[in-house]
């Protein structure tokens, strides 16, 4: 039953499908860049009415056209990145290689452009700071919800990551508007860029 099917790895599951047969089955089925309602309702065989109440949110109900394509292709290939990244960290556990680091950083670029182009969460100033990053050899990335909020970037030493907060500190945040470096002391740019390590995330341990 189709309608059982709400998330992405449902349907995976589902079909027992792999990353890579996920990505290709997108392709094959999802041809259009714009769906109308009508093309909606007609491939899954529903109403209009059915559209709105089963599956649009009160922050979509207003849409007539949909981008499922590019939506689809972000949210499963970043999937498949998210797994290749994992893969190369458990490996840099046991070993560190310089292709490794550069994979890492190919991975990011990588997420940042669907991001960017397919989901369309950028803005502007995000781009800027990733431009500044590409400029310094840095890989970077949205992080957060998008359309605005900030970037993450990896370097490959601390003295890297120190020149790199320099920079941003330099040519990002001092170029600032006016109104928006009233908020700011030199100093304070501190509290908006600043190095830190990966770690484990949050745990729980139990007696």
């Amino acid at each position: 039953n189709w309608k059982e099917l709400i998330r992405f790895i449902d349907l995976q599951e589902a079909c027992h499908l792999d990353n890579a047969s996920y990505v290709k089955l997108i392709d094959q089925q999802l041809k259009k860049s714009l769906y109308t309602r009508e093309d909606i309702c007609e491939g899954l065989g529903i109403t209009e009415q059915e559209l709105e109440t089963d599956f649009l949110t009160s922050s979509t109900q207003h849409m007539q056209q949909f981008k499922l394509r590019q939506r689809a292709l972000h949210v499963i290939q970043e999937s498949g990145r998210v797994v290749q990244f994992r893969q190369i960290c458990e490996q840099l556990q046991r070993r560190s290689s310089k292709q490794d680091i550069e994979q890492l950083g190919q991975l990011m670029q990588q997420s940042h452009q669907s991001l960017r182009e397919l989901y369309e969460c950028s803005h502007p100033d995000l781009e800027r700071l990733v431009a500044l990053s590409v400029k310094q050899g840095v890989s970077a990335r949205v992080t957060g919800a998008g359309w605005g909020g900030c970037i993450v970037a990896m370097c490959d030493s601390v003295e890297a990551a120190s020149d790199y907060v320099n920079v941003l500190k330099r040519e990002y945040y001092a170029q600032l508007p006016a109104h928006l470096l009233e908020r700011y002391q030199p100093n304070d740019f501190n509290e908006v860029v600043f190095a830190t390590f990966p770690s484990n995330g949050a745990e729980l341990f139990v007696q």
